[in-house]
């Protein structure tokens, strides 16, 4: 499989789409594994492409059922239709999950005997644990159950959301009521707090202020996005208006102080 990789990442260099390359689309070879690049690993691709290749083998012996060469061919012909209408990122392979599962029954052709099955399972074994030591997002080595949020955040490559978070928590009192006016994508789930600390009211962009008043609320986070509007009305209404990094905006009550709503 790793030759298979070079051959791809080699043709794919030559029709000028750079894949594994230190400015390649998914960044040079490694050997982690990310939930986004790395598929369904060495063995899922080998079994992925072995199936429809023995069910073909089995059809023109005339010895496959009519179901085996239908679940088989879910996989290529899933992708046939996938590539004749999207264009290729690293996130496509998750929509092959279904046709993946439907030829998974077909798998049980490499276990027909007892020391391939012996092989199949050992090498398993060891890329699943490779998989949890060496997961980028997390690895083992760095102990993540130990991370703190911020900490998980700058691991899981969104240093601008975890630059914004930490200066949340400098800035917020601990039991703090906070307001929240955030677009639909934006993790709303870190105004809670680890402790879940934090009482959070989510609040519309037209008339935030007003909702904030009406709920005893001291601050409020405001999305740099679309919604920023709502900055611009807290500020006409004398809150101060700082920015917590450059991500998120943090609006504060000119008399707030332990923020408790």
């Amino acid at each position: 499989m790793i030759g298979a990789g070079w051959f791809l990442s080699w043709l794919s260099d030559r029709w000028g789409h750079w894949i594994r390359r230190p400015k390649g689309i998914v960044g040079p070879l490694n050997s982690g594994a990310d939930e986004d690049t790395s598929a369904f690993g060495p063995l899922g691709a080998v079994l992925l492409v072995a199936v429809p290749a023995i069910a073909l083998y089995e059809a023109v012996r005339r010895r496959a059922h009519a179901a085996h060469i239908a679940l088989a061919a879910s996989v290529p012909l899933f992708v046939l239709l996938l590539v004749l209408q999207s264009k290729w990122n690293e996130f496509l392979t998750r929509f092959l999950v279904v046709p993946v599962v439907l030829s998974a029954p077909l798998f049980a052709f490499f276990f027909r005997r007892r020391l391939p099955a012996l092989a199949w399972i050992a090498v398993a074994s060891f890329v699943g644990l490779q998989t949890v030591a060496q997961i980028e997002s997390k690895p083992l080595h760095a102990r993540p159950w130990h991370f703190t949020q911020v900490r998980a955040l700058q691991q899981a490559q969104d240093p601008q959301v975890a630059q914004a978070l930490a200066a949340l928590q400098r800035t917020l009192p601990p039991h703090a009521c906070v307001g929240a006016v955030l677009g639909l994508d934006e993790p709303a789930y870190l105004l809670f707090g680890r402790g879940f600390q934090h009482h959070v009211e989510f609040l519309p962009v037209t008339g935030a202020v007003h909702q904030a008043v009406v709920n005893g609320l001291f601050y409020a986070v405001i999305s740099t996005g679309p919604d920023s509007t709502a900055a611009a009305d807290f500020h006409a209404a004398g809150w101060k208006v700082r920015r917590l990094g450059s991500y998120w905006l943090l609006a504060s009550e000119p008399k707030a102080t332990t923020g408790v709503c």
